[in-house]
């Protein structure tokens, strides 16, 4: 796969502004059902590879600040099930300025094979399909297992809404309850829904949708929505046919939600069903006839569709309209996840700065506690030096000041400022120079 030129941060040095960080639209899809690698697909068709992840990836999740790979186990050894986690801003530091990310890899016990995640505050919360259960962890606590339940017959998808999380029994193709627990993963029912409950999402109004695939055989799936309502939950459902595996909530920007429901494994049309989450009425103006995908991702104004059999990512929209590949890749497309991605920008063309109005590069860099900075000036002049994060955003101002000629030596302090990548931009008599810095704790 081809990498594209990523925006350097050197290309900020001189500039006369600061434009904030652009988002592009797209997904991080994992390309590849064995080492599976990770890219970020935009609407444009263009994308940035971060190289090989999890081997047994079954799972793109995003929860706060971060995107979760759910790693499951070798099917042949049924060991080295886990997550892979990232932080976004570092992965959209890379996208803009190539500077290397580390994951965090938490293993979990052999033999669980963990397949889906879901999140709560600090809190993550991991089906474990062959260990029959699902666990709690604190991501503020190195990931520590906090909680558990079992006897779940191998659960696969998971949710959360309020204080409940849901949890989809498959149990190997025959299970026909999802089952509601407390955030602690006590007192844990059965729900009745649909045969094969897999994939779970959560709409606008916090009700859970789940779709159940069927026996692959003479019982069809169906869509099941339940209004997450302790002891007394209401439970609707919307037939649908054929053998649907996977769905997600995509919005038109303006607060209204349709449910996209995909069905790779049919051998005929439809492939895809789009439902209203509120009426549960299933929209007869969907284009059936398009790939129903792998995996779906709902964003702002559409959904991304994944295909395990054309390798392609598509993107369809909120109506219906501008279906179109965005890519084909050399493998399957295991699992998608929406997100934004920052991209800096500047608002003028690049313009080469005089040397005798330069900024020094910092020292120490990365820095700890504080770093220093050399503004030199040509001439009496007042001078503005401010630092911005990686999103655009000033952060901080350190000087901002009617000065003589010659060299000014700054200091920033790192006590109010988060870990993490910086620009110090100097401005004076319209002119501007900058220096990256990085905080580091």
């Amino acid at each position: 796969m081809r990498r594209l030129p990523i925006l350097l941060l050197l290309l900020l040095l001189a500039l006369p502004g600061i434009t904030p960080a652009q988002t592009a639209h797209g997904v991080f899809a994992l390309v590849g059902f064995s080492n599976p690698e990770l890219v970020y697909l935009d609407l444009t068709g263009e994308y940035h590879e971060f190289g090989p992840v999890a081997p047994t990836a079954t799972a793109l999740r995003i929860h706060q600040d971060n995107l979760y790979i759910v790693n499951g186990d070798d099917w042949g050894t049924q060991t080295g099930g886990g997550l892979w986690i990232a932080e976004l801003t570092d992965l959209a530091d890379y996208v803009n300025f190539g500077t290397p990310f580390d994951w965090t890899v938490v293993d979990l016990p052999d033999g669980t094979n963990p397949y889906d995640l879901a999140g709560y505050e600090q809190y993550v919360y991991v089906t474990l399909q062959t260990g029959n259960g699902v666990i709690k962890l604190d991501s503020e606590d190195s990931y520590a297992q906090v909680a558990s339940a079992d006897g779940i017959g191998m659960p696969q998808g998971i949710a959360v809404s309020g204080t409940i999380v849901c949890v989809a029994e498959s149990n190997l193709g025959n299970g026909q309850n999802a089952y509601f627990m407390d955030l602690d993963l006590n007192s844990p029912y059965a729900i009745p829904v649909g045969t094969n409950p897999q994939q779970i999402t959560v709409d606008a109004s916090g009700n859970f949708h789940i779709i159940c695939t069927g026996n692959y055989g003479d019982i069809t799936g169906e869509a099941w929505k339940i209004d997450p309502t302790w002891n007394e939950p209401h439970t609707t459902s919307l037939a649908l046919g054929g053998t649907p595996s996977t769905l997600t909530i995509m919005s038109d920007g303006e607060g209204n939600e349709k449910v996209v429901v995909g069905d790779e494994y049919a051998a005929n049309p439809p492939y895809l069903y789009g439902y209203d989450p509120d009426e549960m009425t299933l929209d007869e103006t969907t284009p059936n006839y398009r790939s129903g995908g792998w995996s779906l991702a709902g964003g702002n104004s559409g959904v991304y569709i994944g295909s395990a059999i054309s390798n392609s990512v598509y993107f369809l929209g909120y109506d219906w309209s501008g279906y179109e590949s965005l890519h084909t890749f050399d493998a399957a497309v295991a699992s998608l996840v929406y997100f934004d991605m920052p991209l800096l920008t500047v608002d003028e063309p690049y313009a080469v700065v005089p040397a005798t109005f330069t900024l020094s590069h910092a020292w120490p860099n990365p820095f700890n506690a504080s770093t220093s900075i050399a503004l030199t000036l040509d001439r009496p002049q007042h001078a503005m030096v401010s630092v911005y994060d990686i999103l655009g955003r000033q952060a901080a101002t350190i000087l901002n000041q009617s000065l003589i000629a010659g060299t000014h030596r700054l200091q920033i302090e790192g006590h109010s400022l988060a870990s993490g990548r910086y620009l110090v931009v100097a401005r004076a008599d319209n002119r501007t120079v900058s220096q990256p810095i990085t905080l580091v704790r």
